[in-house]
């Protein structure tokens, strides 16, 4: 969706763990199992970190990338899509998901969102034209620059 919206608009675009497999030469998977999770996170926050002082635009961040409110260098944005569709798309095979209840672990990761986010957004998560255009509605009514 962000690289789709960031093609149609002509911004700058990265996508986090993208940028994490190309550093280290290796999956996302991979680093979470070698590193262990709070490792890892550490790693994650300094590859975001790096993405910023490239000027990247519009930044995708994975599902548990803990990042915090900070209105001085960036807006984050809750895209929110029915959990139906988010849960057709989530690879529970993931090693932070091993075990872990669909439900419950929504809940927690919704409260981080929105204590976090300073834009949220709801998406279908299926019509990709709908879902840019008011992505990209909720960006500019929140005033965000680029």
């Amino acid at each position: 969706m962000v690289k789709l919206l960031s093609d149609q608009k002509n911004l700058n675009f990265a996508d986090l763990d993208l940028y994490l497999e190309t550093k280290y030469q290796t999956k996302v998977r991979s680093l979470f199992n070698e590193f262990g999770e709070s490792v890892f996170r550490k790693k994650e926050l300094e590859a975001f970190q790096e993405l910023l002082s490239h000027n990247s635009h519009l930044i995708s961040l994975g599902g548990g990338t803990p990042i915090k409110k900070n209105p001085f260098r960036y807006t984050t944005i809750w895209i929110r899509i029915p959990k139906e569709v988010l849960k057709a798309r989530i690879d529970f095979t993931a090693p932070y998901l091993r075990g872990v209840d669909f439900e419950t672990w929504m809940t927690e990761r919704e409260k981080g969102y929105a204590s976090n986010a300073q834009i949220t957004v709801e998406l279908t998560g299926i019509d990709t034209k709908m879902d840019t255009d008011r992505l990209w509605e909720a960006m500019q009514s929140a005033g965000t620059t680029l």
